[in-house]
Parts: structure tokens; C-alpha cells; sequence
């Protein structure tokens, strides 16, 4: 039995900043919406759904992924930079969001870095969910130390 999606809706937002490809997502092999170069779309989908994305011209997957239980935004067509953050203070561990995701902790007196794309919204809290920082990443590797 695999991964059953729930019946409670939460929005997904594409953006595609590709200039050549234009993007379908695909959930249980229905194309749910295409979102055309360099174009946004918002729209609503089961959480816990299996979700693709697939190049539209070449037919080919790019990526995929389970709906998170909450809104999120995914951007493609972007560079991928590198965040490092250093948790010097916060007790017992910082945790990293992109776009509203847990990517991460970073335990005190350690190290991480991660991988997001230029335009990801990072926010770090502390372990009670109380928020540290709030950026959107620039198109540069970025080192945050707490």
C-alpha cells in the first residue's frame, strides 16, 4: 500500500523562471496544471499527493516530490546556491525552513550547509519554533552564524 493523499486541499505555487521550458505537474499521472515560461501559478492540491514536475517539451521528469500537509512554493529554473549555517548559541538546535519546509537542524556548536535555489524564503527558529531570521536568498552563497 503506498502513499495515500489526504482530502484536505493546500495551495502549490510553480514558478517557472525558465525562458524555454514550459512546466506540467503531474500527480497520479494526470497533468494537474501547466505553467508556462516565465510564468506563476497557484493552485490546489491534496496534501501528502505524489507530485512531478515535468519538462513539457522533452517530456522528461525534473523532479518530485510528496505534498507537504501545508502550502508551498517551488521555484525552477534558478541557480542553486549554497546556505551555511553555524549555530554557535541557540540550545539545543536551530531548525532551517525553505519556503515553509523543514530542510534541516543545525545542533549547538555545529555546522551545516544546504543546498536552495536564489529566491527561496529561509527562516531559522529555535527548537520551539520561535522565528531567528527571515531572508530571501540572493543569488550568492550565504553563511548565517547564530
Amino acid at each position: 500500500m503506498g502513499i495515500q493523499a489526504s482530502t484536505a486541499k493546500f495551495n502549490l505555487t510553480i514558478i517557472n523562471r525558465f525562458a524555454g521550458t514550459d512546466l506540467d505537474v503531474v500527480s497520479g499521472g494526470i497533468v494537474l496544471k501547466t505553467v508556462n515560461r516565465l510564468r506563476t501559478e497557484t493552485f490546489q492540491v491534496n496534501g501528502c499527493a505524489p507530485i512531478q514536475i515535468k519538462n513539457r517539451q522533452t517530456k522528461t521528469f525534473i523532479d518530485q516530490w510528496i505534498m507537504p500537509y501545508s502550502d508551498y512554493t517551488v521555484t525552477y529554473g534558478t541557480t542553486p546556491v549554497s546556505l551555511t549555517v553555524t549555530n554557535l548559541t541557540v540550545k539545543p538546535e536551530v531548525k532551517v525552513f525553505a519556503n515553509g519546509v523543514c530542510i534541516g537542524q543545525v545542533k549547538r556548536k555545529k555546522s551545516k550547509m544546504f543546498t536552495v535555489n536564489t529566491g527561496d524564503t529561509i527562516t531559522i527558529t529555535d527548537s520551539k519554533g520561535n522565528a531567528l531570521q527571515t531572508f530571501t536568498m540572493g543569488g550568492w552563497s550565504t553563511t548565517i552564524t547564530l
